[in-house]
This record gives C-alpha cells, sequence and structure tokens, in this order.
C-alpha cells in the first residue's frame, strides 16, 4: 500500500507539473499575443455572438477612454456608449454579421467622441465573423484604422482639385476643359453657325496717357466685369480681350441655332451699361461694336498658357466691323443683318471699304423691333 500510495503521488506531482508547464505556455501565448495586438497600429476588438465584448487591443481601450483592455470584458455597447440609439445600431450591424456569416469591410465613418484635442476622428471600419474548427460562427472581430490624417489629405486635395477647376473653367470652355481631361493634344473643331462680337472702347487709349496705370487697369477691369457677367446672361462664351478690346462669341463650343439673336441682346446691354462708367471730367465712355455671323473653326492649340480661340474670315469680318464702327454704334455684316431682320431694328449704312473684302454692304442694329 505504500509504494501505491508512493507510485499515486508521483503521478499527481507530474500531472501537476504537467499541467503548471501547459498554464505556464499558455500564458506565454497568450502574452505574445497580446503583444502582437498591442503593437498593430489598428483598433482591434471582438465579441461572442450574445455580443458582448470578449477583449479588446490597448489602442481600441486608449480610443474608448478605458484604463486597461481588461475593462471592457463582460460589457455589451449599452455600456460602452451613452446614446442609446448609437448603441443600438452597432448591435443591428453585428447581429447582420453574424446571422448572414458575412464581413463588412472598409466602411469610412466619423467616431461619435472627438479625440483628446476635440477634433474629429474617421475610422475605416472592417467587421469580420469569427469562425470555430466546425466553421460555426463563434463571434465578432473588429478591426478599426484612425484615416483621420488620409481623410483630411484627401479633403485638402479634394478642394485644391476644385480650385484649379475652377481657374481653368476661367480660362476654357467647361466642354474644352472635359475633352483636355482625356489628354487630347490639340481641339480644333469647326462651327458653321457662330455670331463673333468685338468692342472697343473708344478714346481709352488717350485716357490712359492721362491718369495712372492702376487707375486704368481697375476702370478696364470695372468694365470687362460688367461685360463679363452680361456674357453668361446670355449664355455666350467669352474668348479674349486685347488691350482695351473684348471679344466674344455665340454658338460654340455648344452649337445654338439663336446666337446672332444672343450676341445682339448683348451688344445692346453693353451700350446702355457703358453709359455707367463716365471718368470724372471727361464725356461718357463708349465703345464700338461689330457683329458677323458664318462659320469659324474653334479651339486649342500649342502646350503653354491655354487659349480657346477662333480662326476663319467670320472671325476677320467682325473685327473689320467693331474698326470701321462709329463710337456708340452697333455696325453688323449683311450676313447678320439677314439672320436678325425680323427680330430687331436696323438702319442701312450702305457699302464701306473692307480690307481684304473690297466692298461690303453694312448695317447699324439700333434696337428691338417693336411688336
Amino acid at each position: 500500500m505504500q509504494e501505491q500510495l508512493e507510485a499515486q503521488n508521483a503521478r499527481l506531482q507530474a500531472e501537476i507539473r504537467d499541467r503548471i508547464q501547459a498554464e505556464e505556455s499558455l500564458r506565454q501565448k497568450e502574452q505574445y499575443l497580446r503583444l502582437i495586438l498591442n503593437n498593430i497600429p489598428q483598433q482591434v476588438f471582438w465579441k461572442d455572438t450574445n455580443l458582448i465584448f470578449m477583449g479588446c487591443n490597448q489602442n481600441w481601450a486608449d480610443a474608448a477612454h478605458l484604463d486597461s483592455p481588461l475593462d471592457v470584458v463582460g460589457k455589451t455597447d449599452y455600456d460602452m456608449f451613452g446614446d442609446t440609439e448609437i448603441a443600438e445600431r452597432f448591435r443591428e450591424q453585428d447581429r447582420r454579421i453574424i446571422e448572414t456569416n458575412t464581413p463588412e469591410l472598409h466602411i469610412t465613418a466619423k467616431k461619435q467622441k472627438l479625440d483628446a484635442e476635440g477634433r474629429s476622428v474617421w475610422l475605416d471600419i472592417n467587421k469580420l465573423p469569427i469562425h470555430n474548427d466546425q466553421g460555426e460562427v463563434i463571434g465578432i472581430l473588429g478591426v478599426l484604422e484612425d484615416i483621420t490624417k488620409r481623410k483630411l489629405a484627401e479633403e485638402a486635395l479634394k478642394a485644391e482639385k476644385q480650385k484649379s477647376e475652377h481657374l481653368l473653367l476661367n480660362i476654357l470652355p467647361k466642354a474644352i476643359v472635359d475633352r483636355l481631361k482625356q489628354l487630347e493634344s490639340a481641339i480644333a473643331d469647326r462651327f458653321d453657325d457662330t455670331t463673333v462680337m468685338f468692342a472697343d472702347i473708344v478714346g481709352f487709349t488717350a485716357l490712359s496717357s492721362q491718369v495712372s496705370p492702376i487707375e486704368v487697369v481697375n476702370l478696364l477691369n470695372q468694365i470687362f466685369s460688367v461685360f463679363d457677367r452680361l456674357a453668361d446672361k446670355h449664355g455666350l462664351e467669352k474668348i479674349k480681350t486685347i488691350g482695351d478690346a473684348y471679344m466674344v462669341a455665340g454658338g460654340l463650343p455648344i452649337p445654338r441655332g439663336d446666337s446672332p439673336e444672343a450676341v445682339a441682346n448683348m451688344a445692346l446691354d453693353m451700350l446702355e451699361a457703358m453709359a455707367d462708367f463716365q471718368p470724372a471730367g471727361d464725356s461718357p465712355l463708349e465703345i464700338r461694336i461689330g457683329l458677323n455671323t458664318g462659320p469659324v473653326v474653334a479651339g486649342v492649340i500649342g502646350i503653354k498658357k491655354f487659349i480657346y480661340d477662333l480662326w476663319g474670315d467670320t472671325v476677320n469680318v467682325a473685327s473689320r466691323m467693331e474698326s470701321t464702327g462709329l463710337p456708340g454704334r452697333i455696325q453688323v455684316s449683311e450676313d447678320t443683318y439677314l439672320r436678325l431682320q425680323h427680330y430687331f431694328e436696323f438702319e442701312e449704312r450702305g457699302l464701306i471699304p473692307i480690307k481684304g473684302k473690297g466692298t461690303m454692304k453694312t448695317y447699324w442694329l439700333v434696337g428691338h423691333r417693336q411688336s
């Protein structure tokens, strides 16, 4: 019996040693796993199928303002969030993932709580079902990544992109900008029904010699800003300014059948607007305006300092209509007159010499035809 007791005691001692070794090995593995979890940059938590927290890593505990990852064990979302509605929303999502056995990945959301400095925090949220050896769902794993810096960088990049696009749209028509984004190297399109207008401020060169350069620029900016708003009002495309000359066109880059009417209406508005500009001690400023209608080629060429420009005889004639006109009047070609004669009042000017064209019959646009 003594020998049997000693043998039994030896077996018990061996079992105790094995158990202690197993527990120590498990403790080391848990410590190693905890070390890994606490050193990954993401915030990690896990729950059982009853949606009770089973654990988390240090990053998640810090974000949840817990003293230790152990503090979350046994708690629910209701314990962690003061807002019941928020807690239930998270639980509804977790139930869906467990019941459907389907992960929900890369959901971007703003964290409910602000950081220590009172700033908003953005998270990339991933939730996955946890399986046992038989493939059964036994819980849910959450992996959250703080993407606040990336989010702020993306928003800053978006804002800069919008600024750049806004600047580009102030230089080129939207339709042309869209085409340039497709990496078209050169753009040249023919438009068969375009009305071109040139306007020149009469006596501006003489005025420029009497006042300071900054006053000249300020006055010109005020006048051209009014013209820009009129171009927007009538749906026309400002092409460019050259010194004190202003060029606008209708019927491009999006064709429209009423371009002569739109340009004529703007020209009349421009004459009226010029009455508001009167330099001190001088007569009101006046402009000469010329219109012509016909085909043009329009586009963007070159590789630097892009400008949407027009080429063709129609442009040349429109320029001549302005340069051979009179202050305070709108001279139009016969082509434009024929398109507008039923809607506007005209006075025939007659035949005038046009450089490179010989003589041409032109008309003065007076106003709208009274119905």
